[in-house]
């Protein structure tokens, strides 16, 4: 399939975030129509070309969005956010992502010290997304499972 037209599936989304692993969700811009997520992931993006540092997922028709946050101190509870400014308040790497009954669990750690928690679980569900390089060009699942293969290989 032409990278252009690729849409992604939530299984697809989750596998794009598992590529990630410990890049960083920089930015986000949007709402639940179309979230733009801006990805750093230097070492994949450096791959395509040496002054590439991020992809752009975008994620549409979202039915939900939440945060549970894992909070520093150990005797609150884990906190809840659902509104994206709350979310991508702060920067989120990634670790990890898995997909059942279309909802996207991603794994993230949180690793600046003057907020009050070290990490999460962001979970997604939503209709599927596409993905692009650092130019915003459209890049397809297969290419960038080639680059994690190549990168990877080589370490």
């Amino acid at each position: 399939m032409n990278a252009q037209n690729e849409i992604l599936t939530p299984k697809q989304i989750a596998t794009v975030f598992s590529i990630f692993h410990d890049g960083t969700i920089e930015a986000w811009q949007g709402n639940h129509n179309m979230l733009v997520l801006k990805i750093n992931c230097l070492y994949l993006a450096e791959l395509m070309h040496p002054t590439f540092e991020y992809f752009y997922l975008e994620i549409f028709d979202l039915q939900s969005i939440e945060l549970t946050r894992w909070l520093n101190d150990g005797a609150k509870l884990n906190e809840r956010s659902t509104e994206l400014h709350e979310i991508f308040a702060d920067e989120l790497e990634v670790i990890t992502a898995d997909e059942k009954l279309d909802l996207i669990s991603i794994v993230c750690m949180q690793l600046d010290k003057k907020v009050d928690f070290s990490g999460g679980i962001l979970a997604i569900r939503c209709g599927g997304g596409r993905l692009f390089n650092h130019n915003h060009q459209a890049l397809g699942l297969e290419k960038l499972i080639e680059l994690a293969n190549g990168y990877w290989g080589k370490v």
